[in-house]
């Protein structure tokens, strides 16, 4: 059974109350699914869960933790199609829009968790072409690759929100599932790798939380990259 989201769908919270809200239908989610890792990694059929997962928990993470909401007097998250995902109130009306990258194969190494219980990385899961099974290879690749890699989604998480905005300014969430674990040491060297990546003029900035972790990065037109976290 999926999810019921009518608590926090098109009402207006402040930022403590958009967190606080955010946190028990989470709870409440985790605690009454004994199957509830199974249902996040394969969540197939539960619209509701994908819009929590990948929508919410990210905007209230920002709300929280990026120290660019200072300003924000309500936010108001919306569940359909329209453009932008939540209308935060400031000094004016701002779209808030959220995007989400991952693995190309992160799909397959959640299917395979499922099925078999266990799965190494992404990129080294595969479908067998005449079984159609899914198989999963332990693939041992530098480090460097790793944050490049996850820079590289960052980046084409940003632009391909770019053509939605025109010249509409708006704030913008990248949402990271990494293909690994990541430590904070690790978000470092991806913010150093984005300190000459120049932000679309469409957005006011862009902050990139990363799945599991508190700690997160700021993107701004005026400043390098610098990470922000809980602590």
């Amino acid at each position: 059974m999926d999810i019921d989201l009518t608590k926090i769908e098109g009402k207006e919270f402040s930022p403590v109350g958009f967190f606080e809200i955010t946190k028990n239908i989470f709870v409440d989610f985790k605690s009454s699914n004994n199957n509830y890792g199974s249902i996040v990694r394969d969540s197939r059929g539960y619209r509701n869960v994908n819009k929590l997962v990948d929508e919410i928990i990210p905007i209230a993470l920002y709300l929280k933790y990026s120290g660019l909401c200072l300003d924000v007097k309500k936010i108001k998250w919306m569940n359909g199609s329209q453009k932008g995902d939540a209308i935060i109130t400031a000094n004016e009306e701002e779209v808030l829009e959220v995007t989400t990258v991952r693995h190309k194969n992160e799909h397959l190494r959640r299917f395979m968790v499922n099925q078999s219980g266990y799965s190494f990385g992404a990129s080294g899961v595969k479908k067998d072409e005449k079984t159609g099974k899914l198989k999963s290879l332990a693939v041992g690749d530098k480090h460097s690759s790793f944050i490049i890699e996850n820079a590289d989604w960052i980046k084409s998480g940003i632009s391909k929100k770019v053509g939605k905005y025109g010249h509409r300014k708006a704030r913008l969430i990248v949402n990271v599932y990494p293909d690994g674990p990541m430590m904070d040491e690790d978000i470092m060297e991806i913010q150093h790798s984005l300190e000459t990546f120049q932000l679309p003029e469409c957005f006011l900035h862009v902050y990139v939380c990363f799945s599991g972790s508190e700690k997160g990065l700021v993107i701004s037109p005026s400043k390098k990259p610098y990470s922000k976290s809980s602590l």
